[in-house]
Order: C-alpha cells, then structure tokens, then sequence
C-alpha cells in the first residue's frame, strides 16, 4: 500500500479493519484523515471475500480520490448546488403571496397553513 501512495504526496498512517458484516454484505474501503495523513480503513467483507490483487485495485481506487481532489471538488458542487436551490425555494415561496390573491402576504405565513383547520 506505501508503494501505491507513494508518488501521490500521501502519508498512511495505519491500515485499519471495521466491521461491516453485521449491516451488510457489501465491500467497502475508505481514507479517512485531515491534511496530508490518512488512515485506511478496510471492511471486513471485503477483507474477506477479494484477493490480495483485487484489495490492491480498490485501494489505488481511494488513492485516485484522493489525488483528483474529489471530496473537495464535491463539496464545492454541493454548496452551489445547495444555493441555488435555496435561492430557488425562496423565490417560489415569494412569488405564491404575490403571484395569487391569497392570504399568504410572506413566506413567514406558511407555517400557519399548514396547521389543521
């Protein structure tokens, strides 16, 4: 696994086995770890069940994650998108008092009409 990460700037800092056979049959790995230092974590499904070859393949996979940025770039999308969205709602909501000749005047009313009558 050092060979692997060794070109990539990463610093493992242990290998680590979690227990995922009581919740599923699915594989998994992960890194898990702030800055530069990481811990791999490796299910025991997939400990148990792929060889030494195919745990190779799935850790350089996490390693490619790590390298292409993808968890940052992901937190980028998702505050955008999460904006957007917003940005969205609150123009829906402000166009239902003045769009229709309800009794809704704010978005602050909304809570009201969804009480029961």
């Amino acid at each position: 696994m050092s060979r692997l990460a060794a070109g990539t700037g990463l610093s493992i800092e242990g290998v680590y086995r979690f227990d995922l056979s009581a919740d599923t049959v699915k594989a998994n790995a992960m890194l898990a770890g702030l800055g530069r230092t990481r811990r791999v974590l490796m299910g025991d499904t997939l400990l148990a069940r792929f060889t030494p070859d195919e745990i190779e393949v799935i850790f350089a996979h996490e390693i490619g994650h790590h390298v292409f940025r993808h968890i940052r770039k992901m937190i980028v999308v998702g505050a955008i998108y999460s904006t957007i969205g917003f940005w969205l709602v609150d123009r829906l909501v402000d166009g239902l008092g003045t769009a229709s000749r309800s009794a809704i005047k704010s978005a602050l009313d909304l809570p009201v009409y969804t009480l029961p009558s």
